[in-house]
Order: structure tokens, then C-alpha cells, then sequence
């Protein structure tokens, strides 16, 4: 049974989706899907194959005809997209939150932005996980961003790198904020001390 990921393959070709949306005006010959995308009889005919065994086209009598009810059926198998947390962006600035709202599905965190301004606005929402003036081991700061995406490793980084945690290297131990140490620690080797 063809489902929605096959869909996406399947249109990925834009020939085929031109054939498709040639379809969706209604009843077309190959010939007339052929004009209508620009490509030989042949190949109309070859694609529009590919278009019947997938079960979104029918032909009769020559004539092929997108399978709408076949769509629909499709549509409702697709699972909605769960919006982000809207406890876990609270907290942000209104630019922030729209920014990092596009990554985060629920609470999990689905991709780490390339870009650096998107991903600035997604870690602002993960150093909130972090109390100020206190101190966090590795495995902690581990577990607590693990809960939100599978490589900690890059969004401890991250989170160092842009001075919102500050590690010292001799511990492997952490604090939210750049600077120095909660007070009264006397912690020497620090990284990351940009605000």
C-alpha cells in the first residue's frame, strides 16, 4: 500500500509532479499531458505508468485521471504535527520563541540549526533547563539536554561555544552563564566565559 512517504519520492521528479498537477485540472490524454509538461508521448506515457501502479492516477479508455479519493485517504494518514512546548519558549523573547518554535515538536528538539541566529534562539530555550549559581557534572548536563535531542555532545558545545554554560576542564564540571564560577568555589581553567 502506497503511503505518504512514497508520495513525496514520487513527486520529488518534477516531470511527474507536472503530470500530476496537469491531472488534477481533470482528464487528460497522454498526448495532452505530454504538450501540458513538455516532454515526448513516450515519455507522458512512461511516466503516467509510474503514476497508475502507484495508485494515484486511473486511466480508462486512454484517459487518466487523478485518483483524488486515493489523496485524501493519504492526507488522513499523515501524523499532525505536534506544535513546540509552549511552556518551554515562555520564558523567550518573542522573536526567540517564533525562531525556535520551527525546531522543537512538543518538548524534543528535532534539528540543531546550522544558521547561527536560529541557532542562538534554540539554546536561549535550553539554558532555561539550567538553575544560575549552581553546578552541573557532565553526566547531569548530559541527561538534561539528551531529553530534548540525541546529541548532547553538540548542544553542550554549542551552549559553550555562545558563553551560556561555563565548564572548567579540570572537573568537567558546569554553570549556566559566562563568567566565573557560583561563588566562594575558588575553580580555576575555565572555558566559555562570554555573556
Amino acid at each position: 500500500m502506497l503511503q505518504a512517504a512514497d508520495v513525496a519520492r514520487l513527486v520529488a521528479d518534477r516531470t511527474r509532479l507536472a503530470a500530476l498537477g496537469c491531472l488534477a485540472m481533470g482528464e487528460r490524454s497522454a498526448a495532452e499531458v505530454a504538450a501540458a509538461t513538455g516532454t515526448s508521448p513516450r515519455e507522458a506515457v512512461r511516466i503516467l505508468g509510474r503514476l497508475v501502479s502507484s495508485g494515484l492516477v486511473r486511466v480508462n479508455a486512454g484517459r487518466y485521471d487523478l485518483d483524488e479519493e486515493r489523496l485524501r485517504e493519504l492526507a488522513e494518514t499523515l501524523t499532525p504535527v505536534e506544535p513546540a512546548d509552549a511552556a518551554l519558549l515562555g520564558g523567550l523573547e518573542e522573536e526567540d520563541a517564533v525562531v525556535a518554535a520551527r525546531y522543537f515538536r512538543g518538548s524534543r528538539l528535532v534539528e540543531i540549526p546550522a544558521a547561527e541566529g536560529r541557532r542562538r534562539a534554540v539554546l536561549r530555550t535550553l539554558i532555561d533547563e539550567f538553575e544560575p549559581g549552581r553546578y552541573y557534572d557532565e553526566a547531569e548536563v548530559r541527561r538534561i539536554l539528551r531529553r530534548f535531542h540525541p546529541d548532547d555532545a553538540a548542544l553542550r558545545r554549542h551552549l559553550v561555544d555562545e558563553g551560556m554554560l561555563s565548564r572548567e576542564d579540570a572537573t568537567r564540571t558546569y554553570w549556566r552563564g559566562g563568567g566565573p564560577p557560583p561563588a566562594g568555589s575558588g575553580r580555576t581553567g575555565l572555558r566559555g566565559g562570554r555573556a
